[in-house]
């Protein structure tokens, strides 16, 4: 039996407890690496299984040592940049070892790691029966991708090594048109630019993405309305069919084939085939990307807030604000005009990504060019191609060598005052969706604090106070759209996240620990968006493999929240409402006080609130039934230092639940 990662064995690789559960809770063989002295620091029990070496004869054993020395060299691993795959030889022992290895850099805090996935060697499968085998195979591992950009490569690398075919490319949906994501072989003047949009009907994607049917075309100059690239010369016939999701088109898979009649239904069958697979992967890494975009989004606000509060100088402060503008909206340029009241004029505030000093000089009467509109009418103003209007760019006629097309400006306003108006220009049509516009008003409303900020210096406190509570209703959105995801009962986060707060405070947790608890308690579940909604709203019991998937969700949340600093102190309950006092809980086992105080609270209380609430599957189980359960599995479930206070809580409080 392999032996297990003593503690005097992970203090010696000198890399923290949290990694040793992350590699743990995964099924797969999984080695760390240093990247600067390409050692291996840690490997999980799946590696030692595999390998059947000890983990005293892995760890701090550098990784060329395995390696048979006709093989290639381990990847540069520093500085650590993208995923780089490997076919490598391991000598184990008396016997050699092809395994397939992927190597992932992982920046943890100040440390640059390597996460390498490894698997024995197998042949690639290609036609007949053999191609369902590799299909499912292919699938299976994009599953565990949660990475949207790295998967977008991989379902390409795939497509082309199932089918052969002479280019393969992918298009995802986005708000009913079709945008080029990635793709690969046959081009010869370059790929599509990423972004390309085809609208429904257009080409041949575009028809397919209409139809949701798919479509094979023998010979492209016989189809109408055909969309030629000028970076595929030698098409001469294509093939695609659409990915769905819930019966909807969520992205196209579309094939190109030098010759004439390449395609045929064997082609389409194995194709759609493929793209039934995908589809999971495809909307579990949207669903994560989706998540990890707005804890980005409130990382940013708290970046912004963080320079507003700490300093007075307002030119420093809108610089960050910009910045944060350019990389979250993900923008070529940006610009706040801060309002002079005492001359009626927009002044050059702070700018970013320009490639002249234009603006800089900018000192422009309300009304004129359309930073003045905006300001004088006190809406948003929206132009999706300046070039189709006349006089754009009127006061800065350097301007017109940025080559931008689209443009926003937006006043800022702050107690019903205007404060200026922040502008954002794009050098591609801008046609963002509905919480991109949200997340830009956001951010302008943060700007006119920054500005109302310098002026009134009295109300920083005042207005930092809203910033915090404007975090935590974003939180509670978050909250409330898990609990309609997860299909909870109405207020199940409000309750259980009051009952926990008014636990920790009978229990002596400080008022500035409680607010932490509390953002903790909202976000228990986030992690649960990185799981499928196949598993997760699945109305039977879940298989073994099913189970295995759901348990991650705690590693996902710990994966989710541990980047953003200001949650970094909510994060035990996320993390660890699972674990039990005997040991049996998940993800990483811990015992006893182990696990953090308020994810022992917690634990606690949401049990109890989901017993004695209706579900779709039952009724409510009997307030007595519940007590009488709690009691029961105190010592084992629960802190029984806890029950008696919970209970003695419950037996006061009225109308609950």
């Amino acid at each position: 039996m392999p032996e297990r990662m003593t503690p005097a064995a992970k203090k010696k690789s000198g890399i923290v407890p949290e990694i040793f559960a992350f590699i743990e809770a995964i099924p797969q063989s999984v080695l760390v690496l240093d990247s600067r002295r390409k050692t291996i620091l840690a490997a999980n029990q799946a590696v030692l299984a595999l390998t059947g070496l000890s983990l005293s004869e892995i760890q701090n054993t550098p990784f060329a040592h395995f390696q048979q020395q006709a093989l290639p060299e381990a990847p540069a691993l520093d500085p650590p940049r993208k995923t780089e795959n490997i076919s490598s030889r391991w000598q184990c022992g008396d016997r050699a070892l092809d395994l397939d290895i992927a190597f992932s850099p992982w920046r943890w805090q100040k440390q640059s790691l390597w996460v390498a996935f490894i698997r024995e060697a197998r042949p690639q499968p290609q036609t007949g029966s053999n191609r369902l085998q590799a299909i499912s195979e292919a699938a299976r591992e994009m599953t565990a991708i949660l990475d949207l950009d790295e998967l977008k490569k991989e379902i390409i690398h795939a497509v082309r090594r199932i089918t052969g075919c002479y280019c393969a490319n992918l298009f995802l949906e986005k708000n009913g048109k079709f945008v080029f994501a990635f793709g690969e072989g046959g081009y010869v003047h370059g790929q599509l630019p990423i972004g390309y949009v085809l609208e429904k009907g257009q080409g041949v994607v575009g028809m397919v993405g209409q139809r949701n049917q798919a479509l094979i075309v023998p010979d492209v100059t016989k189809e109408p309305g055909y969309v030629y690239w000028e970076g595929m010369p030698h098409t001469k016939s294509e093939m695609a069919v659409p990915i769905n999701s819930k019966g909807k088109v969520i992205g196209i898979l579309d094939l190109e084939s030098n010759r004439l009649d390449a395609f045929d239904a064997t082609d389409v069958e194995t194709l759609s085939l493929l793209g039934s697979q995908l589809s999971v992967a495809l909307e579990n890494a949207r669903l994560f990307e989706q998540t990890e975009l707005r804890l980005k989004q409130v990382q940013a606000l708290r970046t912004i807030d963080s320079a507003i509060a700490s300093s007075f100088n307002i030119h420093s402060t809108l610089s960050v604000l910009v910045t944060q503008v350019q990389e979250r909206l993900n923008v070529d340029a940006a610009t706040v005009l801060v309002f002079n009241a005492e001359k009626q004029i927009l002044e050059f505030g702070a700018a970013r990504g320009f490639h002249t000093n234009a603006l800089q000089y900018t000192r422009l009467p309300l009304g004129q060019g359309f930073a003045g509109k905006a300001a004088k009418e006190m809406r948003t103003i929206y132009i999706p191609d300046l070039a189709q209007t006349p006089n754009a760019l009127v006061r800065a006629p350097q301007l017109r060598l940025e080559n931008f097309i689209s443009y926003f400006g937006v006043p800022l306003t702050a107690k019903g005052q205007l404060k200026g108006v922040m502008e954002i220009f794009h050098r591609q049509t801008l046609d963002p969706d509905d919480e991109w516009r949200e997340f830009m008003e956001t951010i302008a409303g943060q700007a006119a604090i920054a500005i109302d900020n310098a002026d009134l210096f009295n109300d920083l406190e005042a207005a930092n106070a809203e910033l915090i509570r404007s975090y935590d209703a974003t939180i509670e959105g978050w909250s409330l759209a898990l609990e309609l995801r997860n299909q909870e009962t109405q207020g199940h986060s409000h309750r259980v996240t009051d009952l926990t707060v008014e636990i920790a405070r009978k229990l002596g947790i400080s008022e500035v620990e409680l607010i932490h608890v509390r953002r903790g308690a909202l976000l228990h579940d986030i992690g649960k968006m990185a799981i499928p909604d196949s598993i997760l709203l699945k109305p039977e019991k879940l298989s073994s493999t099913e189970m295995d998937v759901m348990k991650q969700h705690p590693v996902f949340a710990f994966r989710l929240l541990s980047p953003i600093s200001f949650l970094q102190p909510a994060i035990d309950i996320p993390y660890c409402h699972h674990e039990k006092w005997d040991g049996s809980g998940y993800p990483r086992g811990l015992k006893g006080k182990e696990i953090p105080l308020s994810a022992r609270i917690f634990s606690l209380v949401d049990v109890w609130d989901a017993l004695c609430s209706d579900r779709p599957y039952r009724k409510a189980v009997a307030e007595s039934d519940v007590l009488k359960y709690i009691h029961e599995i105190s010592g084992s479930h629960f802190d029984p230092g806890i029950v008696p206070v919970f209970l003695e809580l419950v037996k006061h409080r009225q109308g609950y639940p």
